[in-house]
């Protein structure tokens, strides 16, 4: 909980309470003005207010902000509760904000001496108490003059109001101790394995039977059926195909008759077991080629019947589970044996190469893990070093850096993409740590803004030790507790940059 106390004049505090009081001569003395900022789990609260006077209205503007998202709190209940020595509490409450995120309940104290201030909130999944430490309810306005001195705001803070905050990306975090692990940066690019990228090909010349076939993208099982070959025939005619089937039949009477007589004469004697084998041998050869004549024959009739269909051919299936990514033929082309026709690539199963400049090739131990980031994401994917294919410390020749593949199952990752990696190195250790994204570059100088204040800020130069994903080790800048910018640093420095503070879009 952080206090300011500061100097405002009474007509601007008026005005803040939405009240119609008579704004009093410019010239009289001022009531010192107080603020607070305090958060919970679940809300931030930015209050100010006039000091407490008995009898007199201190006008409360409480700025609401849902920490789920940074956003102004749209409706609720909020209630200014001054809780005196004696256990007895007055309570002051705003039924609704105007405008979204900012209550406005008047605090009227009746009794002087010390109280305990806290604020109350109710709202939608929201139920809390901002405990907002003790405060003096003074007799009168020079009273509190006289205990509150004028206190000039720090140099170099930086205003950034509520009302800038709420309408874009905006968000804090808590500068904590984590575990974080030392890195280097790399490039790499996520491909498919060997084993996930199969090309289909023709196991017989033939023609393709089907009027259609699977579309480019089409995600297929094993098994799946992706089109049908009516085998090319030796035989190109119906004629041709009749003759074989009828020499065929002759090649088994003529065996047959001869095993017939051979057998007779052994019975006689006349011959010996080896000439009725021998026959028998020759019966059963031409048994095959007449059936073989006779498949030829229904194939070609088949064809002819389903006209193209389907069911009128050899089918071809899918070997492996994927998404078809390749498509080489079209209903009804000839083709020759191993002509290819689908290439098939497992989705989800791929090879994340991440390519290790030889500077650092030495510092690499192991286990390794890494993590990468895909272009257009915010966060990086963590990679354990379980997942580790192979680690080559043969440096490329051309790129000067040698591989670390890691195999990535159930990352929706397209085949090719190219993007950002980390190899992690060394020991973890504990160490303050802060997004990332909190980090700016502001002319050469790496600085990070922490909210002193609801709507004030501070600019910290840092610095900065080991980088793990996300956070990144600080060594020194930032306080332990302080909560730094980590979603729209940019848009603060900016207005720091600008050197003008903003208007208000309501009265403090």
């Amino acid at each position: 909980m952080i206090r300011r106390f500061v100097l405002v004049s009474i007509a601007l505090c008026a005005a803040c309470s939405g009240g119609s009081a008579a704004t009093p001569d410019a010239g009289a003395p001022q009531r010192p003005a107080l603020s607070y900022t305090d958060w919970t789990e679940s809300t931030e609260l930015f209050a100010e207010t006039r000091a407490f006077v008995v009898g007199e209205d201190s006008p409360v503007a409480a700025h609401i902000t849902r920490l789920s998202d940074f956003s102004a709190l749209d409706a609720g209940t909020v209630v200014v509760v001054l809780t005196h020595a004696d256990g007895t509490a007055e309570r002051f409450e705003a039924t609704a904000p105007n405008p979204p995120g900012i209550f406005r309940p008047v605090a009227r104290p009746t009794a002087v001496g010390y109280a305990t201030l806290s604020v109350e909130i109710r709202a939608e999944h929201i139920d809390v108490v901002h405990r907002l430490g003790e405060v003096e309810i003074f007799a009168s306005d020079a009273a509190a003059r006289a205990a509150i001195p004028e206190e000039p705001p720090p140099l170099g803070r930086i205003t950034f109001l509520k009302e800038q905050q709420w309408p874009i990306p905006f968000g804090t975090t808590v500068v904590a101790r984590r575990t974080v692990r030392a890195s280097i940066p790399v490039f790499g690019t996520v491909e498919e394995r060997p084993e996930s990228d199969v090309v289909v090909i023709a196991a017989s010349a033939g023609r393709i039977t089907d009027a259609s076939l699977p579309s480019l993208g089409t995600a297929v099982e094993v098994g799946t059926v992706l089109a049908s070959i009516a085998p090319q025939l030796a035989a190109t005619d119906r004629a041709s195909l009749d003759l074989a089937v009828t020499s065929a039949r002759i090649d088994v009477a003529q065996a047959e008759r001869e095993h017939a007589r051979l057998d007779a004469l052994r019975t006689e004697g006349a011959v010996p077991e080896r000439r009725v084998i021998e026959a028998q041998h020759a019966v059963d050869e031409a048994q095959a080629a007449l059936t073989a004549a006779q498949r030829r024959l229904a194939i070609f009739e088949r064809t002819l019947r389903t006209g193209g269909s389907s069911t009128g051919g050899l089918p071809v299936r899918a070997p492996i589970a994927g998404e078809i990514t390749e498509i080489d033929v079209a209903p009804g082309q000839l083709i020759d044996e191993g002509a290819p026709l689908f290439r098939i690539v497992a989705t989800g199963s791929t090879w994340l190469t991440l390519e290790i400049p030889e500077s650092d090739l030495g510092a690499l131990v192991l286990p390794l893990a890494a993590s990468f980031r895909v272009p257009g994401e915010a966060h990086e994917r963590e990679v354990p070093a379980e997942v580790l294919v192979a680690l080559t410390r043969v440096v490329d020749p051309h790129s000067r850096t040698a591989p670390a593949r890691f195999a990535l199952e159930g990352v929706p990752v397209a085949s090719g993409t190219h993007v950002e990696g980390r190899l992690f190195i060394g020991e973890p250790t504990e160490s303050l740590a802060i997004p990332w994204t909190a980090v700016i570059d502001d002319g050469g100088v790496r600085v990070a803004f922490v909210e002193v204040e609801g709507e004030s800020f501070a600019r910290r130069p840092l610095r900065l030790g080991a980088r793990d994903g996300d956070w990144i080790a600080v060594e020194s800048g930032v306080a332990e507790g302080e909560h730094v910018v980590s979603t729209g640093a940019l848009s603060v420095k900016l207005a720091g940059a600008s050197g003008t503070v903003p208007a208000h879009g309501h009265s403090h």
